[in-house]
């Protein structure tokens, strides 16, 4: 199943990246002979290699996703062109998305973003926003989580928060993870030592070498290390229990009414430069969101 999503999704972008390049020959009224031959739609095609571009470091959520579906795009057949990601890490996002937005009016380079893509430049003078960017494919919800090394003993948010010196790892400033932070900390009372990192590989080898109390990350990041029993997750900021694992409580349960605030808020998606297309409105937010509506649909 996790295989057949990832193709799909896989196969979306690449069916919205070749409309986002479509170029509209239709006559214009003053130039309109009258003549239905002239009306013609020409698929864009690549002419070099597509970057897909990490916001954050290698082995990160970021990082895992695009690989996943560079090797699905090349065992599959999917295209023709060579797809290549790239990390480009640092400033809570910003790098990446700096990088992509120097790359105007070309659809060569696309990236994975998730919350920081809106938070990063509300706190950060980038002189660019989301506004400036084109949405191609809508791909999914990550919730996010807190973990807990299981020899640590915390078993629950409230033995975290009661911890001395309690300290939390997450993905850089004024994102989803810091957010979480600071909500826990109004809502306890209780001082947190938050350490930014650039991406989620280093939030799990920190955790993993005791660099840290807790992180706050994605459950898919980190899945694997609670199955084997390295890591213990002890909250969950979703409405409901995860599907992938219905033993985690959330934090509503235990007393801490925050999911709202907390689930994954904008989902991830991949965008490319608003300007990526030389017909008008080909790629708007409307046919980009009702496309991935049709997939989720049919998923589920």
């Amino acid at each position: 199943m996790k295989k057949l999503l990832a193709m799909l999704l896989a196969s979306l972008m690449i069916t919205s990246l070749v409309a986002c390049g479509t170029k509209d020959t239709t006559p214009t009224p003053a130039e309109n002979t009258g003549d239905t031959a002239n009306t013609e739609s020409t698929a864009w095609t690549p002419d070099r290699q597509i970057e897909l571009v990490a916001c954050y470091g290698a082995g990160g959520g970021h990082d895992i996703l695009l690989r996943t579906m560079q090797k699905i795009i090349v065992d599959e057949k999917l295209s023709d062109a060579t797809f290549n990601v790239v990390n480009k890490d640092g400033g809570s996002g910003a790098t990446g998305m700096a990088y992509v937005n120097g790359h105007k009016g070309d659809p060569h380079y696309l990236m994975c973003t998730t919350s920081s893509f809106t938070t990063t430049p509300l706190k950060t003078k980038l002189g660019f926003n989301y506004n400036d960017f084109t949405p191609i494919a809508l791909l999914g919800l990550d919730p996010s989580i807190i973990v807990v090394r299981s020899d640590s003993g915390i078993t629950d948010l409230d033995g975290l928060l009661a911890t001395p010196e309690v300290s939390l790892g997450g993905t850089g400033v004024g994102t989803i993870d810091h957010i979480i932070t600071l909500k826990l900390e109004e809502a306890k009372g209780v001082d947190i030592n938050y350490i930014p990192y650039n991406g989620d590989g280093e939030q799990v080898t920190a955790l993993l070498g005791k660099q840290v109390t807790s992180i706050c990350c994605n459950y898919n990041t980190v899945s694997e290390y609670i199955r084997t029993g390295d890591f213990t997750c002890i909250a969950t900021f979703t409405p409901d229990r995860l599907s992938a694992d219905n033993s985690i409580a959330t934090a509503k349960e235990q007393g801490y009414d925050t999911q709202e605030s907390f689930h994954a808020e904008p989902p991830i998606s991949f965008f490319a430069r608003r300007k990526c297309s030389s017909g008008s409105g080909v790629c708007g937010r409307e046919e980009a969101f009702g496309s991935m509506k049709k997939v989720h649909h049919d998923l589920n």
